[in-house]
């Protein structure tokens, strides 16, 4: 979270230059200096999300080879109903070559499955170790 750069404060800061340097600091901390910028909307870096991602699902080489064969068809056949080399259903459906989204998405198309999947969002603080910031408070202090 933001946090006043005086006494450490976490909330709405204001742009205050105290001494000749801007800084962000509390409502109580603004009494030092003079306030340049009222407060603004401001982004909390600690909660940023991440945009979901298509990602291919991790085994998705077992439902390719399952389906195919569900349906009857050989890697020959199927590679020709793809429109690829049958070396490529080979080396997929043994996990040596790791599928892309476009590919994906055609063996999606004709095997009617699923293999693409959105990942959740995140929370960057939660996967983060939270760094404790000295204030100009904090050496005052000592």
């Amino acid at each position: 979270m933001i946090c006043c750069e005086l006494c450490g404060r976490q909330g709405l800061l204001l742009i205050t230059i105290i001494e000749n340097v801007k800084l962000n600091v509390c409502s109580n901390c603004k009494n030092f200096g003079q306030v340049t910028d009222e407060p603004k909307k401001q982004i909390l870096n600690n909660f940023k999300r991440i945009e979901p991602q298509e990602v291919i699902i991790d085994d998705y080489n077992v439902i390719i080879k399952n389906k195919r064969q569900d349906l009857g068809l050989t890697q020959e056949e199927f590679a020709r109903k793809l429109n690829q080399k049958t070396s490529l259903i080979m080396k997929i459906e043994n996990a040596e070559l790791k599928l892309d989204l476009e590919t994906a998405r055609k063996f999606e198309k004709i095997l009617n499955i699923i293999l693409i999947t959105k990942e959740k969002y995140t929370d960057i603080a939660s996967k983060e170790k939270k760094i404790e910031k000295l204030t100009i408070g904090d050496f005052l202090k000592k």
